[in-house]
């Protein structure tokens, strides 16, 4: 089994000391560190407006985050895991807004993040921000991102997550693209295979819209066939890839983005494999 390092409570760095660093050292600009360098690269990029922090049980939490381009808004869930009394494992780590982090570390310290999916439309750098600000340890599916650096352990099914009881890993094994998908208890929580985008309230219309056109709506839970036309090279070994997830006892369901399924969770994965991969 591969273990990944209880968390370092102490391991935490202000980002308003980094830039204020890099703001009063003589020829800052010429002497940029790396890592003032990647904080500049983070505060570029969108941060998520928290819509709705909701306790999924006594020590999990959901906070939805709403983020505008253009005509459509559309949201990410992060999936937040206490543990050890004050520690903090993010699940599906999206930037938040200053009040929205506020709020996120008033509910502990930020000690571990994991990437579930590959790292699509600049997520990777979500990883960064919490790595670089807070000392956390990031784990994901492959050292493959876009960037190629800041993923401290590559996630197999022998990883453990140490003091987060009744969790595993579940890992893809036919997909174009590495992805994960972590159980804790009867939550499945996963990245883009899995997602419940028909009951999202958290997007606008022209989102919907475009979501409905593109296939999201199939179904309560979905393998979008825009995920599966991007992570497919064989439909019959990535059907196998869902019923090796089938086989885990599971009975709630959260994506990385859409709706959380309370209940039944199964019973709609198992409706959704069979609309994506029907059994001729």
């Amino acid at each position: 089994k591969i273990t990944t390092p209880f968390c370092n409570s102490n391991s935490i760095v202000s980002l308003h000391l980094l830039v204020a660093k890099s703001l009063t050292t003589p020829n800052a600009r010429s002497n940029q560190s790396h890592s003032s360098s990647m904080v500049s690269d983070m505060l570029e990029q969108p941060m998520y407006k928290p819509k709705d922090l909701k306790r999924l049980s006594r020590n999990i939490f959901v906070v939805v985050g709403t983020t505008k381009s253009r005509l459509m808004k559309t949201s990410r869930c992060m999936v937040i895991i206490r543990h050890e009394g004050d520690q903090l494992t993010l699940v599906n780590p999206i930037r938040l807004t200053d009040a929205g982090e506020d709020a996120l570390t008033r509910l502990g310290r930020i000690c571990r993040v994991i990437r579930l999916g590959p790292a699509l439309a600049g997520c990777e750098v979500d990883d960064q921000y919490y790595r670089e600000v807070y000392g956390a340890e990031v784990l994901a599916p492959s050292k493959d991102t876009e960037t190629g650096k800041g993923v401290d352990h590559v996630i197999t099914e022998d990883t453990l997550l140490p003091r987060i009881p009744t969790s595993r890993f579940f890992v893809f094994r036919n997909s174009n693209e590495p992805e994960a998908a972590l159980l804790i208890g009867g939550l499945l929580i996963t990245s883009e295979a899995l997602q419940n985008q028909k009951h999202n309230r958290f997007v606008n219309m022209p989102a919907r819209t475009v979501m409905r056109f593109e296939g999201y709506h199939e179904t309560s839970v979905v393998i979008a066939p825009k995920w599966r036309k991007r992570m497919q090279s064989n439909k019959l070994l990535l059907r196998d890839d869902f019923e090796r997830l089938l086989r885990l006892n599971f009975t709630q369901l959260l994506g990385a983005s859409g709706a959380f399924v309370s209940s039944h969770a199964k019973e709609e994965a198992v409706r959704a494999v069979d609309v994506a991969y029907p059994i001729m």
